[in-house]
């Protein structure tokens, strides 16, 4: 009869019968102990009979969640975590596992796991494992899962189903390379690496990594996957870089042979390699900038370079390849605020405002590359003087007050003083080492073409001025108009214009102060012809004595003594005081000999070139007509009687 009962709970355990039906079975064979002496059941409750223990009904408890791992594109592994029960020891736990093609809802029951067969049942009901291994998969497809726990009494639990997809296929076809290794902009010192982009099977052309080298022996060094990826330092130009197709290289030496491989690497990691390439480089040629044209200026004055403003310049040369700076040899040595190298022929650069001016000579333009630096340029900057001080009035009439100074705006602009930051600076001695003696700072704004005037506060032009916070001067002194606050110097960048008006200096454009200096203090300079600026005091200026200025308007550059020319010399004509000299005006008009402060100047010994006094210095007095003639004759001498003006009692000699 136990064999029966037995039989009957196996049974009932691997159907799928209902709970009531189940109950009435169990009570049926609890009821049908076996006999004893008496008859009665030795399973019941009477005297003499054992009472039975209860059957197992509950199923195990799944553990953690069926998870992957080992995936590749044939196989992985099904783990999940062990089950527990009530009952059966966990050891003991059988597991079966199944997969399913197609989806996890035709193995989300047990009786459909159970039903599984071949290929799909995994592993049938074993006991203590976490873990299956699945080969025999296909690449890139997925699969689903499932896994039933059973106890001993038969009781199941199912895993929830989950789904794994087997990675693709290994690529282990290497990229086939692109087209040949080239090279370009090869210098001195430099030189580009090129080459195609290479292609692959699986990896994108975008994602494909390429890392170059160099060796400086022989391509031999480098001709293999193994020797390229065992390069480092220097010999490393790029380790592997995606989606490049070229390479600059520095740091070369001229006149010099390398050698250079690329290799290609697809996302598997499988590499081609480029045919090694050799290169050398070209001699050391310094660049040479044959022409400089002024393209544009701003504030917009065409293509006039005024330095109130920045100029854009084209620079026509050769060897422009690799420049890394563009500059003059000014006494700051004025960088190009910005440049670009168009071609190796060709550079376009910009340089800023308040470059100082060089008179028609200009400032050479020198290009640096790596193969060195142009000294000169055949054709020269000549940044215009968009400023200037055009007349300074001093002293006049004898009043220490009475100065002014007169700026001039030659650009077709207005200009904001501030802005530019414009000062004007006064140096009583005319040595700039030590210092200057004041700096005022300049505000307002002069019109294009136009002038600003500056004077004292107590000066007789102060109701004409633009500003009046000027300080007294004398004629001794040197004027700058610069751009900075900053004491000027004889070298600085930052001054617009300079004017010597006195001699004693050691400070001077170009050696030269204005005509017209003297000791008298009083009097004006011009400069003639209006807002011209050579950066020659001597020339650019007239002395204008106590009168003829024009302050605040165009300066009247008529009775101009630079057409005067001594035309003939005598001396020792008949005696000692038979001394003769003409001066001709070759001008169109008269000119007032006094008024244009001109001085005869003569020396016994001619040193006065290394600063020796001269023998006789006769101020001029009377008009000279135009194509007229002015004579001086020695006192008493045989030209007396007809001279304009007698020379001193010293006679002259040969």
């Amino acid at each position: 009869m136990k064999f029966v009962v037995d039989s009957l709970v196996k049974r009932h355990i691997r159907s799928k019968f209902t709970g009531l039906f189940f109950g009435m079975l169990l009570l049926l064979a609890l009821g049908c102990g076996s006999k004893g002496g008496d008859g009665s059941g030795s399973g019941g409750a009477g005297a003499g009979g054992t009472g039975a223990t209860a059957a197992d009904t509950t199923a195990p408890t799944a553990g953690t969640a069926i998870s992957f791992s080992g995936i590749s594109a044939t196989g992985l592994s099904v783990n999940w975590g062990a089950a527990t029960d009530a009952v059966t020891a966990q050891a003991s736990l059988e597991y079966k596992i199944v997969k399913d093609d197609i989806a996890t809802a035709n193995i989300d029951t047990i009786s459909e796991i159970d039903a599984k067969t071949g290929g799909d049942l995994l592993q049938d009901y074993t006991a203590n494992i976490a873990t299956k291994a699945v080969t025999g998969l296909t690449a890139s497809t997925t699969y689903h899962f499932a896994v039933v726990v059973r106890d001993a009494a038969g009781n199941k639990t199912i895993y929830t189903p989950a789904s794994q997809a087997t990675s693709a296929t290994p690529d282990v076809t290497p990229p086939t390379v692109g087209t040949a290794i080239s090279f370009s902009s090869v210098a001195s010192t430099t030189l580009s690496i090129n080459w195609g982009a290479a292609t692959d099977v699986v990896t994108p052309q975008a994602n494909l990594e390429y890392r170059v080298v160099k060796d400086n022996a022989a391509t031999a060094n480098i001709d293999t996957v193994a020797e390229v990826d065992a390069k480092s330092g220097a010999d490393l130009l790029q380790d592997y870089t995606a989606n490049i197709t070229t390479k600059a290289v520095t740091a070369l030496t001229a006149s010099t042979t390398y050698h250079f491989a690329v290799v290609v690497r697809d996302a598997a990691g499988n590499k081609s390699i480029y045919t090694p390439a050799s290169q050398a480089t070209s001699a050391t040629t310094p660049p040479a900038v044959t022409n400089v044209v002024v393209a544009s200026t701003n504030p917009n004055n065409g293509t006039t370079p005024y330095n109130t403003g920045t100029a854009t310049l084209t620079l026509t040369g050769t060897a422009f390849t690799g420049a890394t700076a563009v500059k003059l040899d000014d006494a700051a040595v004025t960088n190009a605020t910005s440049f670009t190298v168009d071609s190796a022929t060709q550079i376009t650069a910009t340089f800023p405002n308040r470059i100082r001016t060089n008179g028609n000579t200009g400032w050479n333009v020198q290009v640096t590359t790596p193969d060195g630096t142009n000294a000169t340029s055949t054709v020269t900057f000549k940044p215009v003087t968009g400023l200037v001080i055009n007349e300074v009035i001093f002293n006049d009439g004898g009043t220490a007050a009475n100065d002014a100074v007169e700026i001039y705006n030659l650009t077709a602009t207005s200009l904001d003083l501030s802005l530019l930051n414009a000062n004007l600076q006064r140096d009583s001695a005319c040595v700039l080492t030590g210092g200057v003696t004041s700096t005022l700072a300049l505000t307002g704004t002069i019109t294009a073409n136009g002038y600003f005037v500056i004077t004292p506060a107590a000066s007789s032009f102060a109701g004409s001025a633009q500003q009046t916070t000027m300080t007294s001067f004398a004629s001794g002194d040197c004027l700058g108009l610069t751009v900075s606050a900053t004491a000027m110097t004889s070298a600085a960048n930052t001054v617009f214009d300079f004017v010597a008006i006195g001699r004693t200096g050691t400070d001077r454009e170009n050696s030269s102060y204005t005509p017209g200096s003297t000791a008298t203090g009083i009097g004006a300079v011009s400069r003639c012809a209006n807002g011209v600026d050579t950066n020659v005091n001597a020339t650019d200026f007239l002395f204008r004595g106590p009168t003829g200025y024009t302050l605040g308007a165009a300066n009247s550059c008529g009775n101009d003594p630079r057409n005067l020319k001594i035309n003939e010399v005598a001396w020792n004509t008949t005696a000692a005081a038979g001394d003769m000299i003409e001066i001709y005006n070759s001008s169109g008009s008269s000119i007032d000999l006094g008024l244009a402060g001109v001085v005869f100047h003569r020396d016994g010994s001619c040193t006065i070139a290394g600063g020796a006094a001269a023998t006789e210095v006769l101020a001029l007095t009377g008009t000279i007509p135009a194509g007229g003639y002015f004579t001086l004759a020695a006192p008493g001498g045989v030209y007396s009687g007809t001279a304009n003006q007698a020379l001193g009692t010293t006679s002259m000699a040969a």
